[in-house]
């Protein structure tokens, strides 16, 4: 697959001003995931669960309530008491 670089300009701008790479989405505008990422199972639950919110309440950008409720929805909870995020590498 050519890199978004390798595309002639002038197709990159018929694409739209927000054209976004295959290969740097986490899934398509359409809601299929994109193939070639390595996603467990538990993350394609996932980000069908925010996809399927976001079609249904019409929030493009869910909050991080937002986000929580999908969570919590899904099933999870707190089994640990809380410990401060991992550093970024």
């Amino acid at each position: 697959m050519a890199a978004s670089h390798d595309v002639p300009r002038a197709e990159r701008a018929a694409r739209g001003r927000h054209y976004r790479h295959p290969e740097h989405a986490p899934s398509t505008p359409c809601g299929r995931l994109n193939v070639g990422a390595d996603y467990t199972e538990e993350e394609i639950e996932l980000i069908k669960a925010v996809d399927r919110f976001k079609r249904e309440q019409h929030r493009p950008f869910p909050t991080c309530r937002d986000l929580l409720a999908v969570v919590l929805a899904l099933g999870y909870r707190k089994t640990a008491p809380r410990e401060p995020p991992p550093a970024a590498a």
